[in-house]
């Protein structure tokens, strides 16, 4: 019986690597590396075993964005624990909450529990976070790297009831309570449906919040918002878009208390009237940028009242206000020489 013949070894071809790219140091190409995203870094890191041992440098990694890539948790917690360190600064990542075929299974819930403890200790220093179409119903506020954060964008998260738990308890210190979140700037909740009263009061807890973004959260509703008015001053731009439980009854306490406003965006809050516009024409005195769009109830006399009073706007939307008339857009525009004046609704 034949013996088979032993395997042939592979010859080596020297390859001869004399293009520039090929003769620059390796501070030279993770600088160059650094203007790439992060598709074009993983393609790169298959080119060489250089390149894919400067891809797997840390300081590549300090602001990942993968909201274009399709990810369950198995894939996430993959590429978290390759690339996760105490370098990464920000962290975007989609979901897959807006599938409803998948919504409610295993995995449409993309951060459980031990992930986001992992992602809790490897990124310990993440001071940005931005979740996009997650479902966080099985995890609490708590589980996430929280101390650092300065940014938390929840956009079209699925949320359990009273989810924004920011005030907890001390553990092992009964009676103390302390804030998860405290040098949080900007939160963004925009079209997180759940949000409601109580979260608007835990929401009072955020010290240092300046950018607070509630459009199309349905539940906030006047008291809610005048809670969150008295108690967090600090804030410079608010949105309340798509509201629709807001009326004139918070736009005084708006007005008096949030009068550190630089923008206000108030689209589609149908049941605004000029009495309402009128506390934040008279109160809101650095505003710089408003927007009542699709706010049918307003008539010419409010926004003549803002035209007169607020000297420093710079941008106004009045686009889809069925009541103003085109004397008054005319009027307004001589009064606000510098202000862009939105009168037609964009497809932006």
């Amino acid at each position: 019986m034949a013996l088979d013949p032993p395997p042939r070894k592979r010859r080596r071809i020297a390859v001869v690597q004399d293009t520039v790219i090929c003769r620059l140091s390796d501070d030279v190409l993770l600088h160059i590396f650094g203007y790439l995203d992060v598709l074009s870094v993983l393609r790169s890191s298959r080119t060489c075993r250089q390149w894919h041992r400067l891809a797997a440098d840390r300081t590549l990694w300090q602001h990942v964005d993968v909201t274009r890539f399709k990810m369950d948790t198995k894939r996430l917690w993959k590429f978290i624990r390759r690339h996760g360190s105490d370098k990464m600064k920000s962290l975007s990542v989609r979901g897959l909450a807006t599938d409803p075929a998948k919504l409610g299974k295993k995995k449409a819930v993309l951060i459980s529990s031990s992930l986001a403890a992992d992602i809790n200790s490897r990124c310990s220093n993440l001071e940005h976070l931005h979740l996009f179409n997650c479902d966080l119903r099985d995890l609490q506020l708590s589980n996430l790297p929280t101390m650092k954060l300065r940014t938390l964008h929840l956009h079209n998260c699925v949320l359990s009831a009273n989810w924004l738990q920011v005030d907890i308890e001390v553990e092992g210190r009964r009676g103390r309570r302390e804030c998860i979140l405290p040098h949080l700037n900007t939160l963004n909740l925009h079209q997180s449906a759940m949000i409601a009263r109580y979260d608007l009061i835990q929401i009072t807890y955020l010290s240092q919040l300046k950018h607070l973004d509630l459009s199309q959260c349905y539940r906030v509703d006047d008291q809610g918002l005048m809670t969150v008015s008295e108690h967090v001053p600090g804030i410079v731009y608010l949105n309340i878009s798509g509201c629709t439980r807001v009326t004139d009854a918070s736009m005084h306490r708006v007005g008096r208390h949030l009068n550190q406003l630089r923008v206000l965006e108030m689209k589609n809050l149908f049941r605004l009237t000029d009495l309402g516009i009128s506390c934040i024409a008279n109160m809101c005195h650095k505003l710089e940028v408003l927007d009542i769009s699709l706010c049918t109830a307003v008539s010419d006399a409010s926004v003549m009242e803002l035209a007169t009073k607020l000297s420093q706007l710079k941008k106004l939307n009045v686009s889809l206000c069925h009541q103003l008339s085109d004397n008054c857009l005319e009027s307004i525009s001589l009064l606000l020489p510098s202000c862009l004046i939105i009168t037609k609704m964009t497809t932006d």
